[in-house]
């Protein structure tokens, strides 16, 4: 899955249940709407180097995690 936006604001670094988290708001091309996009650890450390206004693409890979007998994604 990608997507594809343009970046209207990066928010600082947070450590959180042992990983780093950033989370940078952007403008998505395809549906027009204002998105949340949360990275962790290395990919955190990156987004930080993004500028305002900047065209970007992600590629977002999805994957589950065991919580108790749950998995969630």
């Amino acid at each position: 899955m990608q997507i594809s936006g343009i970046v209207l604001k990066i928010f600082e670094e947070t450590e959180k249940d042992d990983f780093i988290e950033r989370i940078i708001r952007i403008k998505s091309f395809e549906k027009d709407q204002v998105l949340d996009v949360y990275c962790y650890n290395k990919l955190a450390f990156r987004t930080g180097f993004l500028n305002i206004g900047e065209q970007f693409t992600f590629s977002i890979i999805l994957r589950g995690i065991e919580v108790g007998k749950k998995q969630e994604t």
